[in-house]
């Protein structure tokens, strides 16, 4: 195995506390842990991990597979929003009914409604949605609905310390995502046969800031950890792929008749708004 990809064999089960002798978490178990995010803080640049709040500049993880999904936002988003509409799958979109735009997306809400085993929660076609065409952004010329990057990731936490986490990117880091995933596709080639070290450019449109990723492959990954880097891909994909719901209680979302989020489409508690 390679000296940057070396990790324990049992590095994709996260170690319990137990395990690691924390006292008073004993009883702290593999299962009870929440899978980490990790987000771009564009105005600086950085990398912060949802759970610790720790920050890099750059990452070196074992890119797993790759998810696409897609999700829209509304016009203007305030501190707190959840998404109008998002596609776990790519294909299929689950909006929030009272709030998602029906005349601009060209579906019939009451059509959409009656075909659903449940009116609040409706699955849209995403292929026959008019908010993914260009030009339907109610702020610009690209499309409202924007696409989303979704990969499951080990992610190397110095030395051989190697952990899962989720990394997603959308609108400005599409391209290089799309960039850097085409080179492993027509080599026919999975994603965690390399090591990768993503950077990020900071970046400046009017007045706001985002960073854009640089992706680069570092080393090669040994073919005996292939089967285990499989499987743990299927194991995440289908869980980011699986319909959920936020399980905090939150107050209700505004001009919604005061439904909470537990009586819309089950949306990700960590979803990102744009930059």
């Amino acid at each position: 195995m390679s000296e940057i990809a070396r990790h324990e064999a049992a590095s994709t089960a996260v170690a319990t506390s137990s395990d690691s002798g924390i006292e008073g978490l004993e009883d702290f178990e593999a299962s009870d842990l929440v899978m980490p995010r990790l987000r771009i803080v564009g105005k600086d640049a950085e990398f912060e991990d949802n759970l610790t709040g720790e920050r890099h500049g750059k990452i070196t993880v074992i890119l797993l597979g790759l998810v696409k999904q897609r999700i829209l936002w509304a016009p203007e988003v305030e501190d707190g929003d959840g998404p109008l509409c998002r596609s776990l799958d790519f294909h299929n979109g689950l909006p929030f009914v009272k709030e998602f735009p029906w005349k601009e997306s060209g579906f019939d809400r009451r059509a959409a409604e009656d075909a659903a085993a449940d009116a609040e929660h409706p699955s849209l076609a995403c292929n026959s949605c008019a908010l993914k065409e260009w030009g339907t952004n109610p702020k610009g010329s690209t499309p409202w609905c924007s696409e989303q990057h979704t990969y499951p990731l080990m992610l190397n936490a110095g030395e051989d310390n190697w952990m899962p986490a989720i990394l997603t990117l959308q609108r400005s880091g599409i391209k290089a995502s799309k960039a850097y995933t085409s080179g492993f596709a027509r080599a026919r080639q999975p994603l965690y046969t390399a090591v990768t070290e993503i950077s990020l450019r900071a970046e400046k449109r009017g007045s706001v800031d985002y960073a854009t990723p640089i992706f680069q492959k570092k080393a090669a990954t040994e073919e005996v950890d292939y089967p285990e880097y499989a499987q743990n891909y299927r194991q995440i994909r289908e869980f980011l792929q699986s319909q959920r719901s936020t399980e905090e209680p939150t107050e209700p979302r505004k001009g919604d008749g005061g439904a909470t989020p537990t009586e819309a489409p089950s949306y990700a508690a960590d979803d990102e708004p744009p930059f």
